[in-house]
């Protein structure tokens, strides 16, 4: 969340100027290349920092530490679907959000049932990539089959 936050409250901060630009399918993919490049950068430096957990928080923290490195480009993932959520509305597609978010309910559900029993952690962390891949495919496969209402 620490890492996600910031790039979520930028991007409901850029959807309006989003909507209103008049080039508005440059201007999301500049953005989107920028936010995405900020969440790798950020997910690289919570990578790093992530074995100083250990030392702040003492003894028995180590699986922290690799959870933290594992769960670190998640918001990359995070931002890239949050930029296939503006091209549905943006293309008066708003329909697909719910398809998108029930599949991904149902996904993170299935996985989750199915991988943490047998992987603990590691099933979580996979599930959780796993169901943001799900819904990034989902929505490119939906935005992709009518492509003459997109932006």
């Amino acid at each position: 969340d620490i890492a996600s936050l910031p790039l979520t409250a930028m991007q409901e901060a850029l959807w309006p100027r989003l909507y209103a630009s008049r080039e508005p399918r440059r201007q999301m993919l500049f953005t989107a290349a920028f936010l995405v490049l900020l969440a790798l950068l950020g997910g690289v430096m919570l990578y790093l920092i992530a074995p100083l957990l250990a030392l702040l928080l003492g003894p028995g923290f180590e699986t922290t530490v690799q959870l933290l490195q594992w769960l670190a480009w998640l918001p990359a993932f995070q931002v890239i679907r949050n930029f296939g959520n503006y091209q549905a509305v943006a293309s008066h597609r708003t329909h697909l959000l719910a398809w998108s978010y029930l599949v991904g309910g149902v996904t993170s559900i299935v996985l989750t049932v199915w991988l943490v029993p047998g992987f603990g952690l590691v099933g979580a962390v996979m599930a959780a990539y796993l169901t943001e891949a799900a819904a990034i495919v989902l929505q490119t496969l939906f935005l992709l089959r009518n492509p003459r209402y997109s932006m």
